[in-house]
């Protein structure tokens, strides 16, 4: 499979980010592991309290990348209850996580595409013309050689 973007030295570089509870996490990890055996630049995105929380993360060639869901010294049960946690995730998740994507631009290695669990889908407003894909995150080999074919045919 050729991950090439155009120049030579240039490999597609996506953006994973899951759910931050339990259960949500590791399954986009070992997908971004596979993705990376595959020659793609990944970032791995998790909230402020999981990387304080999470011992001995190691990614390999994968980077991670930090985000906040409002509530960096307890995460969820920071929050009085999942309704305050989902609407201060929303709004701060969504603020933090297009500065994570600028900041990868700016240093050189802009996001082709972002992998999103399906849970965010669905309360996030993505911004247009950034010039990335976005996917949903699924469990369906058939959905991901789609997905890997045009996340690697070029941007």
């Amino acid at each position: 499979m050729d991950t090439k973007k155009g120049n030579e030295n240039e490999t597609a570089h996506c953006l994973i980010l899951p759910y931050p509870i339990q259960g949500h996490i590791n399954p986009m990890f070992q997908f971004a592991k596979r993705l990376s055996h595959k020659r793609l630049k990944i970032t791995l995105a998790l909230t402020r309290f999981i990387l304080k929380t999470i011992k001995g993360l190691s990614g390999g060639s994968i980077s991670i990348g930090s985000i906040s869901d409002g509530f960096d010294e307890g995460g969820r049960a920071q929050a009085k209850t999942l309704e305050e946690y989902l609407a201060r995730f929303q709004q701060v998740g969504r603020e933090t996580l297009m500065e994570l994507l600028q900041a990868l631009a700016d240093s050189g290695s802009p996001v082709d595409c972002v992998v999103y669990d399906p849970f965010i889908h669905g309360s996030w407003t993505w911004p247009k013309g950034r010039g990335y894909w976005r996917r949903r995150f699924s469990r369906s080999r058939a959905r991901w050689i789609v997905f890997i074919i045009g996340c690697t045919a070029g941007s």
